[in-house]
């Protein structure tokens, strides 16, 4: 295969006499004057355009030609070792400073370059724990890590010099084995106390991973030496010694880009190569949610957005679907609000050069405002350390927080937030002095009993934890009906939650109050569901329901959202399709159940149910006689959803008066 032109040896004439002859000496063979170019080269001793007519010296050094195989190493001279490892290096560490003069080579000459370079790569990935280094070479570190220095800043300065040829931008990363040779980088520069190695493989990797295919993530992993564990903590790590953690030090920033990256990458459930082990080892890690509040908060307002961003998604991703309210809890004490406030300041600062950055800020930013903060509201152990942060303010002056927000949709939302914030800190409190009524009614779980008595007069299930029995015998008459499989259901929903018995509690008194503000309108959802509206109806076409509904307290959105399931008609696959909401239909009007929805990813439809059971009594048969006696609908609600129907029924009974004379019979004041 001919060479490219850039590379014949014919363009030596063109240097200087005596660096003329010094290149002549080295293509023909000598090491000496060879190892004296690529010095020079490195420090910088030569005018830009020497440096670039060397290239055909170090592009012969590199012939593929002299790459020995594996097995031939022991019985090869150790002098032999030591030339061709010295040659091999250096030649490596010179193509760093050519590339990086601009316009150096000809972009059709990268890939007969990049032919050479892999090769030796590759062979000295494998070999050189194997090969003796003169001892010329060894500066400050060992072996390993002086190759993979040199390998790393050849790979930036070769992609850079790529950056505006999209053949080849996709043609380096994809090399088979590339990402799994970062690893191995990584591995070797990462432990470094100082930063030296950290910004070139950064930044070697970063132009990478934009330009990778989607299963570039698992072979870096490998590379890196996994497990996912092991990569989570070294990350952290990482950020640490740039600096991140430390506020005495100026932290190189750049250099969290890869490790912030990565984990993206790898932990944003949205993206196809998303990798649950490290996502599970990053929620896991003590030390790398506190690095990465302390990284965001460390750009400066006119640093780099395309950081802020990958940080700021990172923590999207961290917080956005765990179940572990804690984390949140630990992110607020760690400063997560000024974090994410600061990164709305930097996506103003950048978002003339960085549009597309800035705009993911935003809809991070917006993420957090609008979904999980206010989820987090309805922990009794989470709300009042979001109400104190939310009222801290920022900067010496302690202004508001939401005067540095980006857009004014952030305002306007925080302001919602505030609002949320304080009703629950206040509900809080009331709960604490008890002043807010609790659950204290409950209904025994045996379907053919369903007493309704104080819950102190039930006796749970020793295995599940959430079946109440009045006796003995209504235990082993519902062992024996459905409880044998379904108490194993109701323990692994238990243990999935993830709530805490103090926020159960506080969320009992939050399904409470929720339930007060809307019996109403449950009422009205009922007798809906009984009956939809139809031009037709009449009293006589009003049948006996043969059950109930069961009411949905959803707090996945943070402000409580409660509306009627029907237990009869659910989609597929949906919270309809719930085990509890079985036994509500075998129930046949007797017992109703309550699902708090957390809107945290397990379980039907992305939600974990956790049932109340309160004893329906007579209400089946009241609501019939309400449907029956209920006023005709208007035109304006035939065929509309059932909450718009159900507002307009409760609105005609509120007109006529007639709520008080249902409220008894419904049990609606019993709750």
């Amino acid at each position: 295969m001919p060479i490219h032109p850039c590379f014949a040896p014919s363009t030596l004439r063109k240097l200087p006499v005596v660096l003329r002859g010094k290149a002549i000496d080295a293509l023909q063979g000598s090491t000496q004057q060879l190892v004296f170019l690529a010095q020079a080269v490195a420090e910088d001793k030569l005018h830009a355009s020497s440096k670039v007519l060397l290239a055909p010296v170090f592009y012969s050094a590199l012939d593929p030609i002299g790459i020995p195989a594996m097995d031939t190493l022991d019985d090869t001279p150790a002098h032999a070792l030591e030339t061709m490892y010295t040659r091999s290096l250096v030649s490596l560490r010179a193509f760093g400073p050519i590339l990086s003069v601009k316009d150096a080579l000809p972009l059709t000459a990268v890939p007969d370059l990049w032919a050479r370079i892999w090769a030796w790569l590759e062979f000295l990935d494998t070999a050189h724990p194997h090969l003796p280094l003169p001892p010329g070479l060894r500066v400050v570190y060992s072996s390993s890590v002086t190759f993979y220095f040199a390998a790393v800043d050849l790979l930036f300065q070769l992609l850079n010099l790529t950056r505006w040829t999209p053949a080849v931008q996709r043609s380096i990363p994809a090399t088979p084995g590339y990402f799994l040779f970062l690893g191995h980088a990584w591995r070797a520069v990462a432990d470094i106390p100082e930063q030296h190695g950290i910004p070139a493989f950064s930044a070697a990797a970063m132009v990478s991973m934009p330009r990778a295919g989607p299963n570039y993530l698992p072979e870096l992993i490998r590379g890196a030496g996994g497990p996912a564990a092991f990569v989570a903590a070294a990350v952290a790590q990482w950020m640490h010694t740039c600096g991140i953690t430390s506020p005495e030090r100026t932290p190189n920033m750049p250099s969290i880009y890869i490790p912030a990256a990565m984990l993206v990458a790898g932990a944003t459930t949205a993206m196809d190569r998303h990798d649950p082990a490290l996502n599970a080892a990053l929620l896991a890690s003590e030390t790398a949610l506190p690095a990465l509040i302390l990284a965001t908060t460390r750009i400066t307002p006119a640093g780099d957005v395309s950081i802020s961003s990958l940080l700021l998604t990172l923590l999207v991703a961290v917080l956005k679907d765990t179940r572990d309210v804690g984390r949140v809890r630990r992110a607020l004490e760690l400063g997560l609000l000024p974090a994410v406030v600061f990164a709305g300041i930097v996506s103003r600062q950048g978002a003339r050069k960085r549009p597309d950055e800035a705009a993911e800020i935003d809809g991070n930013v917006t993420v957090f405002i609008e979904e999980i903060l206010p989820r987090a509201t309805a922990y009794a152990s989470v709300i009042s350390v979001l109400h104190q942060e939310i009222h801290k303010g920022m900067g010496p002056s302690k202004q508001p927080m939401e005067k540095f927000l980006p857009l004014k949709s952030h305002t306007t939302l925080w302001r919602a937030l505030v609002v949320l914030v304080d009703e629950r800190f206040e509900l809080l409190q009331r709960y604490r002095a008890k002043e807010v009524p609790s659950l204290r009614l409950r209904g025994c779980d045996n379907l053919q009993c369903c007493r309704v008595a104080p819950k102190d007069e039930f006796k749970r299930c020793g295995r599940c934890r959430t079946a109440l029995y009045c006796s003995p015998a209504c235990q082993a008459a519902d062992w024996a009906d459905s409880h044998r499989t379904e108490c194993v259901l109701a323990s692994n929903e238990r243990n999935a939650s993830g709530v805490s018995r103090r926020d159960l509690a506080f969320l009992r008194a939050l399904m409470r109050t929720a339930y007060d503000a809307n019996r109403r309108r449950l009422a009205a959802q009922h007798v809906i569901a009984i009956d939809p509206p139809a031009p037709d109806r009449g009293p006589d076409d009003v049948a006996a329901p043969r059950g109930l509904g069961a009411t949905a307290f959803d707090v996945s959105a943070g402000t409580m959202h409660v509306a009627l399931l029907q237990t009869d008609s659910a989609p597929a696959g949906g919270p309809g399709d719930h085990w509890q909401l079985a036994r509500v239909r075998r129930a046949a009007g007797r017992m109703e159940v309550h699902f708090l929805f957390l809107g945290v990813a397990a379980g039907p439809a992305g939600l974990v149910p956790i049932p109340f059971k309160t004893p329906a009594g007579s209400k089946a048969a009241a609501l019939a006689r309400l449907a029956r006696e209920a006023p005709v609908p208007t035109d304006d609600t035939m065929g509309q959803e059932t909450e718009m129907a159900a507002a307009a029924l409760e609105a005609a009974l509120e007109a006529e008066g007639r709520w008080e004379a249902y409220e008894s019979a419904l049990g609606l004041e019993a709750y």
